[in-house]
């Protein structure tokens, strides 16, 4: 505001009239530049407006033209720029044919005071000096808005395909631990029924009893899962979950053979009660989906199982049961050996699963650290 009204000061004329009309009406235009943000269409038009038509600087338009050129469409910001620059044109043409007393651009002589006025080249460079940093400088402001503007869009594209990758791992997870714990009460369950079919009547109590027995685990853990799911805390590194720690594969191991598996076992383990949690539910999990596709496809097969653990030591796990001559059971899903691998991995351990001969041999290794 001060040098538009300095601007007005030198170009009035010398009457008392023209130099209060000229000053009101340069803080007028000056004022424009408030309101370069909110209305930067409306500031620059007035503002270029105001200097065609009075003899004022144009240094209001300059201001405002980049805001337009960075907030607006091209099609605004072409026209308004348009008007833009023949507003500063007619200013320094203006300038350059006024006297050279009222011009802004002239130099005075020391000696004898007289004004002399800069050659016409010298406006030229100017105009475009002026200009050339007005629309450079609302391109740039542009340019960053646009980038900024992508890069939420990427940011927001990016939370989404995580969100959308985590609920697939949850998915993935959740279909992991039913088949996990699922699967081998339901393979019991068969394995029972199909005693209950040639047993006499004595057997048929113990044989039914046995069954609603692994039935109603089956849904105890099925629950379990349906509050672990509705809640959102899962994963392959969680604890085990009540019943089922390491001092529980004795458990598992006679259920197994109480459902009429040959399960030849030697389980040596020291410091089960400190085992990590991760560890605990892996080594469990690893062991049940051993004897789930032992008993599922070899169900008449002695099943041959090692396993030594400790801190220090590590876990080491051996399955061995025999390959049936032609496929008995169940057709399998083909999940439960990859949720053995990955379960093996989220530990930092390594497993080989294959047949040797005629059997099937797992083996699995997990890391135990020992206790501080």
């Amino acid at each position: 505001m001060f040098f538009a009204l300095g601007t007005a000061l030198i170009q009035a004329a010398d009457t008392g009239a023209w130099l209060v009309l000229f000053s009101l009406a340069a803080l007028a235009i000056a004022s424009t530049i408030l309101f370069r943000r909110t209305r930067p269409v409306a500031a620059t038009v007035a503002a270029a407006v105001g200097t065609l038509l009075l003899p004022l600087d144009n240094l209001a338009v300059l201001i405002c033209l980049p805001w337009v050129i960075a907030s607006r469409p091209a099609r605004t910001a072409r026209w308004v720029g348009a008007l833009a620059t023949v507003a500063v044109i007619v200013a320094l043409v203006r300038d350059f044919l006024l006297d050279p007393s009222h011009s802004l651009f002239s130099s005075v002589d020391e000696v004898t005071g007289e004004h002399t006025e800069w050659p016409a080249p010298t406006f030229l460079a100017i105009g475009l000096f002026v200009l050339t940093m007005s629309i450079g400088s609302g391109l740039l402001r542009r340019n960053r808005h646009n980038v900024e503007q992508a890069q939420s869009v990427q940011r927001q594209l990016r939370a989404e395909l995580t969100t959308e990758l985590g609920r697939q791992d949850e998915r993935d997870l959740i279909a992991r631990e039913l088949h996990d714990t699922v699967a081998h009460h339901l393979s019991v369950v068969s394995l029972r029924a199909a005693a209950l079919e040639v047993s006499g009547d004595t057997s048929v109590q113990e044989a039914a009893e046995s069954v609603r027995s692994s039935t109603h685990q089956a849904l105890e853990e099925m629950r379990d899962l349906i509050g672990v799911l509705r809640t959102g805390q899962m994963s392959l590194t969680a604890g085990p979950g009540p019943g089922r720690t390491l001092t529980e594969l004795p458990e598992l191991i006679a259920t197994a053979r109480e459902s009429g598996a040959d399960v030849a076992a030697n389980v040596f383990i020291t410091g089960s009660e400190d085992a990590p949690p991760a560890l605990t539910r892996a080594v469990y999990r690893i062991v049940q989906e051993s004897l789930t596709n032992a008993i599922k496809h070899a169900p008449r097969g002695r099943i041959d199982l090692d396993l030594r653990a400790g801190p220090g030591l590590g876990v080491h796990l051996r399955v061995v049961n025999p390959l049936p001559p032609s496929p008995v059971g169940a057709p399998g899903s083909g999940t439960g050996l990859l949720g053995v691998r990955e379960r093996v991995a989220a530990v930092g351990g390594t497993v080989e699963a294959g047949p040797q001969c005629e059997n099937w041999v797992l083996t699995a290794h997990l890391p135990w650290p020992a206790a501080d």
